[in-house]
């Protein structure tokens, strides 16, 4: 009797830690990936907004990523991308280099690095994750 429960001491000493680890590590790539699908669609909106034309040019396809392999729900994708849409403005840097000479000058890069980089941004992902639709 003294050995059974031993047994199953040890077995949930060990099985609880590892779960939480496993929750904690879940979390973690989820959150990594949010993020990288916020600079993803930034950079896409961005140079679209930029020239229209240069996104059949690129063929960049770092968004089937986020649509066919990473852990993200495609509901978590749809409100990421509305979030970047509404908020890109606030990010917007504006180029010394743009003058009559280089009208298309742009900071797409950096805006999007400023916005990636942003305290709202995660802490926007980490109450998507605390949702129920995550």
């Amino acid at each position: 009797m003294g050995i059974k429960i031993t047994y199953r001491f040890l077995f949930w000493l060990v099985f609880f830690p590892l779960s939480g680890f496993c929750q904690a590590k879940k979390n973690s790539l989820l959150f990594s990936e949010a993020k990288g699908y916020v600079l993803c669609e930034c950079i896409r909106r961005g140079y679209t907004a930029a020239d229209s034309s240069l996104s059949t040019k690129l063929k960049d396809y770092s968004g089937a990523y986020f649509v066919q392999i990473s852990a993200l729900s495609l509901s978590a994708q749809k409100k990421i991308s509305l979030y970047v849409t509404e908020n890109i403005g606030k990010y917007e840097g504006v180029p010394a280099e743009k003058s009559a000479s280089n009208p298309t000058a742009n900071m797409v890069t950096y805006s999007c690095w400023k916005l990636y980089e942003s305290k709202k941004v995660s802490n926007y992902i980490k109450k998507l994750m605390r949702s129920a639709d995550w």
